[in-house]
């Protein structure tokens, strides 16, 4: 039997916005930066319109990230699942030769 299920989307930064938007999402202590839900789901919005209409980033697409830990990255994940496309997070740590083995093999 094949069963057949509609993909259900949840936006829990929208979520958690609407029903604490002064709480804290982010603490970043490295980085000096505490981001509410409201503010984090202003950010989310921002940076999932500017990949849409700057980088043409639509479902499906995969989006490759070489990049140190930092609330950005977040703010990223959270729009490239917003706009459906797949994040592909690079080590920064490894070497040239690795890295594009990992880029050729996500193609």
């Amino acid at each position: 039997m094949v069963r057949t299920e509609e993909f259900v989307e949840v936006d829990w930064i929208k979520r958690w916005a609407q029903y604490a938007p002064d709480s804290i999402a982010i603490d970043s202590v490295d980085q000096e930066v505490t981001l509410s839900y409201g503010v984090l789901y202003e950010k989310v919005n921002a940076m999932a319109a500017f990949l849409q209409q700057h980088h043409e980033v639509e479902a499906g697409d995969r989006v490759a990230v070489l990049a140190m830990n930092r609330y950005e990255y977040i703010v990223l994940f959270f729009a490239l699942q917003k706009l459906r496309a797949i994040l592909l997070p690079l080590n920064y740590r490894l070497a040239a030769p690795e890295l594009e083995y990992q880029l050729q093999d996500a193609i």
